[in-house]
């Protein structure tokens, strides 16, 4: 069992944990240790999980990935021989999974650091956020349309319908002018 110090954070009106009895450093490797952990907890579970990055032609590549393990520096990534190229480079990690009718989906998005050399693939994350919806139809169907609602009167308060619409309008005018 470890010891664990709250300590109040005012600008947040949160609480800060510290573990008191470690130093700086090692904190840093704990919490990073327990954030692969629940990253690689949380992807292992989604069905598809697909690994994209800038290629030389600067096009965007895809490549299909299996997360198989992870470690203190990240998580390490199985792939078919030949498909990454060697080297260190930006990526992004995408883990999805959808039930039948696209029920029960979900996704873990992160952005981080890929690194390859020969056969070792290790993905280091900087960011991760996901989604996961219930199996149930009506729960689903209730929360997508609520959603949508809260979408539509962001985007009327706006004003981006109405800008929308004088878009068309002169889109519409150049449209009728160019034909006559």
């Amino acid at each position: 069992m470890k010891k664990v110090l709250l300590v109040e954070n005012s600008p947040t009106r949160g609480f800060t944990v510290l573990f008191a009895q470690l130093p700086g450093s090692h904190r840093r490797l704990e919490n990073a240790q327990c954030r692969m952990c629940r990253l690689h907890r949380r992807t292992t579970r989604l069905a598809h999980h697909l690994v994209g990055y800038r290629g030389a032609d600067g096009y965007p590549v895809v490549v299909p990935v299996r997360v198989a393990a992870q470690s203190e520096r990240g998580l390490q990534l199985k792939v078919e021989t030949g498909l990454l190229p060697q080297g260190a480079r930006r990526a992004g990690l995408t883990a999805h999974s959808f039930g039948p009718q696209a029920l029960g989906l979900a996704n873990r998005v992160c952005t981080g650091w890929l690194e390859v050399d020969g056969d070792n693939v290790l993905y280091a994350p900087h960011t991760s956020s996901g989604v996961a919806a219930p199996p149930v139809k009506s729960v689903q169907d209730f929360f997508n349309g609520l959603l949508a609602k809260q979408r539509w009167r962001k985007v009327r308060n706006e004003g981006t319908m109405a800008r929308l619409a004088a878009l068309k309008a002169k889109q519409e005018a150049d449209g009728k002018q160019s034909v006559d």
